[in-house]
């Protein structure tokens, strides 16, 4: 069975762009969305993109240089109250 959704210019227009980004179709574009967002339990988690990839069009983004950081962010959270309590800001 197949359905049809309507899109506004505008959103196939972006819809357009991401699956090209992708190398694939509009419809292909979809369907690995709905994949992923089963598998991770929900979301829209694109295996291989970053979020600073998907909001790239959006909004301003920064490297630092390290590639690591969303893996490391609890460690990294910790070690900064370790500073600030070292400092008395704590």
């Amino acid at each position: 069975m197949s359905r049809m959704i309507e899109l506004s210019d505008e959103v196939y227009c972006e819809l357009q762009k991401e699956a090209s980004a992708a190398g694939t179709t509009p419809t292909e574009w979809i369907a690995a969305q709905v994949e992923a967002a089963r598998q991770t339990g929900g979301g829209t988690a694109v295996p291989g993109r970053s979020m600073a990839d998907a909001l790239g069009d959006y909004i301003g983004a920064v490297s630092s240089g390290h590639t690591d950081l969303s893996e490391r962010v609890g460690e990294l959270f910790a070690d900064a109250l370790v500073e600030k309590k070292r400092a008395g800001r704590l």
